[in-house]
């Protein structure tokens, strides 16, 4: 009988409602919402770390490296060859329901600090580290996760004349804690999670005295990956979940528009950047999902990023001396299904 089959009598009231014993509960369509989260959260920290790796690698972010003299035009300042940087940032996204996935929100912390060199005329090199932590909550799906995660990224630029061509890739590895509630109790589980991610970028610098518009083409690449578990906790709904790998290749174009102001010898600049991406290539593979009750097993399906989607942003910075600054910066995306908001403070300096 159905109040039976949940498990939740004890063993002299089981025996009066059945008379063989009970079949498992089956398994909840939604056992698997904390894994596809987990795959959007590396998604979204991956696709961040790779613009800011490659937003570091152009000499005209933030505004340039010059100070612009009274009677405007630069100021023949000798270009740097090194720039470290640090940087804060908090993410604030969402996903909505896709057929068994019921949606989630998600908000992650992090810092980001990065190293970069002069190798030959035109031509930089760098490095980064990302780490941040992410509070996941499915409301609707009674779970709750966190992910740590952290990444390495190597960069490299290269400008000939107005263009610049770029590149980066990043390696990210991290842990996830999962927790969901069932009619007799909470589950939980860790589980290991892991990202490699690649980005091109090509810009043309068009400089309009103290203003610009740098027009951007590109590509990124991701491959995230969530190891195997089991849950523990309540034996009658604990599920085992199979490695899942989720890939997905976006193509964007768009344009930064900037300018920037002398005011009493600092620069100010403001930028203002917006490019449509398109995912050309998204996999996210079914998972063959347990139980440990030895129900029978339940095929899920995950859930893919809209296809089109917009990204939007804006920076302030103030240029403390040509080789120092500070900035603030706000992006927003957005795909069917899917927002994202994010802020960033940091600072840079050049030698």
């Amino acid at each position: 009988m159905a109040v039976c089959a949940l498990g939740m009598l004890p063993s002299e009231s089981k025996a009066q409602f059945c008379s063989r014993p009970c079949p498992p509960p089956p398994i909840s369509s939604t056992s698997v919402d904390n894994t596809i989260s987990a795959e959007f959260t590396a998604f979204d920290l991956g696709s961040r770390f790779l613009r800011t790796i490659s937003d570091h690698t152009l000499s005209s972010f933030g505004g340039g490296y010059t100070l612009p003299n009274a009677e405007g035009g630069g100021a023949g300042n000798e270009p740097p060859h090194y720039r470290s940087w640090v940087e804060s940032y908090g993410l604030w996204s969402s996903t909505g329901q896709q057929g068994s996935y019921v949606g989630d929100s998600r908000h992650s912390l992090g810092g980001v600090a990065g190293f970069g060199a002069n190798v030959a005329p035109g031509g930089w090199v760098g490095v980064s580290i990302d780490h941040s932590q992410t509070n996941i909550s499915s409301p609707a799906a009674a779970q709750a996760a966190t992910f740590d995660l952290t990444q390495v990224g190597l960069n490299g630029s290269y400008e000939f004349g107005a263009w610049t061509i770029s590149g980066g890739l990043i390696r990210g590895f991290g842990g996830v804690g999962s927790n969901r509630d069932t009619p007799v109790g909470p589950v939980g589980t860790s589980f290991g999670a892991d990202l490699w991610g690649a980005i091109t970028e090509l810009n043309y610098y068009w400089g309009l005295g103290s203003a610009r518009i740098v027009p951007k083409i590109g590509a990124d690449w991701i491959r995230t990956h969530t190891v195997a578990y089991t849950e523990s906790g309540s034996n009658l709904f604990a599920v085992s979940v199979p490695d899942a790998v989720g890939t997905r290749t976006r193509v964007f174009a768009g344009a930064e528009l900037g300018n920037s102001w002398l005011i009493d010898k600092m620069l100010f600049d403001l930028s203002a950047y917006g490019r449509f991406a398109e995912a050309v290539e998204q996999n996210q593979p079914s998972l063959l999902v347990t139980s440990t009750s030895g129900a029978n097993p339940l095929l899920l399906q995950g859930a893919l990023e809209g296809k089109e989607g917009i990204d939007a942003g804006t920076m302030a910075t103030l240029r403390l001396t040509a080789l120092s600054r500070v900035y603030l910066g706000f992006e927003s995306h957005f795909r069917n299904g899917y927002q994202a908001y994010g802020g960033t403070i940091g600072g840079e300096i050049k030698w």
